[in-house]
């Protein structure tokens, strides 16, 4: 029984749904490049903020969820926002590392200007 100690509990092999995570990696892996990918990895790693833009609200919450698994066995600490509501777009210009999502609508390219520090994926 091949278990490990992932994030202060306790997994068995058993545990993980191998089939689910393989849809978003396919999907992630049509969108963007694997150096894209692996850039996108190291910048989470080293603790950066990245911003994700699309017109498809669902692409977002896909290559998110699948980008942010890849971390695995580490774990993102920091803010995570896969759809971040126009309501609350003030929130991409928090100083502490974020990872987070919004609509490429609700961005202008003054807000853009603005950002410091942060990669945007588009």
């Amino acid at each position: 029984d091949a278990s490990l100690f992932y994030s202060h509990r306790r997994m068995r092999s058993g545990d993980v749904n191998r089939s689910k995570p393989r849809q978003g990696l396919r999907s992630l892996f049509n969108i963007l490049s694997i150096h894209h990918v692996l850039l996108i990895q190291r910048l989470l790693l080293l603790e950066h903020s990245v911003l994700c833009l699309s017109s498809q609200f669902s692409l977002l919450t896909t290559t998110m969820e699948s980008l942010k698994e890849l971390l695995r066995p580490f774990v993102w600490q920091f803010t995570y926002c896969p759809i971040l509501p126009l309501a609350v777009k003030k929130l991409i210009n928090n100083p502490m590392p974020y990872f987070m999502g919004t609509h490429s609508s609700f961005m202008t390219e003054a807000d853009v200007q603005r950002l410091h520090g942060v990669t945007i994926v588009n």
